[in-house]
């Protein structure tokens, strides 16, 4: 089932966060910066996040057997380097949820709540070695840019891709 986060969803929420980074960026971010990522620091950051639901942003849960298993947020294109309307900030599934789906359904919902905020279109950033930069592109997202960024003090490659139109329904259910 996917739902809107709630402010008691925080801790899930971090936890997940957490745990999804270090096994989807073992091998890709360092070790060092991976063990040192923190449950209490995301829960703050989360409960800052859903202390301002005046904001556009979404934040979406996957909950499975009464389990969060994952998370999508998105809202406002919060750079604004490139013309999209709205911009997808994270997305992320625990591991054994993987590969079934749910992570298209959340980028679905993300989509429709886009739409009817009257975005008509959308970009996300993503470490260039993600495996979700290819699920991206299955989904029809362009290529639009990569840059280097630091994490942990190792230079990573980051991309940008992007949706030029929500309203291709065609191009997103691939």
């Amino acid at each position: 089932m996917i739902r809107r986060a709630e402010k008691k969803d925080a801790p899930f929420i971090a936890q997940v966060h957490v745990t999804s980074w270090q096994s989807t960026y073992r091998g890709i971010v360092p070790d060092v910066y991976l063990n040192k990522m923190s449950v209490d620091r995301r829960v703050e950051y989360w409960n800052s996040v859903l202390d301002k639901p005046q904001t556009k942003q979404e934040l979406l849960l996957l909950e499975l057997g009464g389990d969060i298993v994952g998370f999508a947020n998105g809202g406002p294109n919060r750079e604004g380097k490139y013309p999209f309307d709205g911009e997808i900030y994270a997305i992320y599934l625990l591991q054994h949820v993987q590969g079934h789906g749910y992570g298209k359904e959340m980028v679905f919902q993300l989509v429709n709540t886009f739409k009817d905020q009257g975005y008509q279109s959308m970009l996300v950033w993503a470490l260039q070695d993600n495996p979700a930069v290819k699920f991206y592109e299955r989904l029809g997202a362009k290529h639009l840019e990569s840059k280097e960024i630091q994490l942990g003090g190792v230079p990573l490659m980051e991309c940008a891709l992007g949706w030029d139109d929500l309203g291709i329904e065609s191009l997103l259910r691939k």
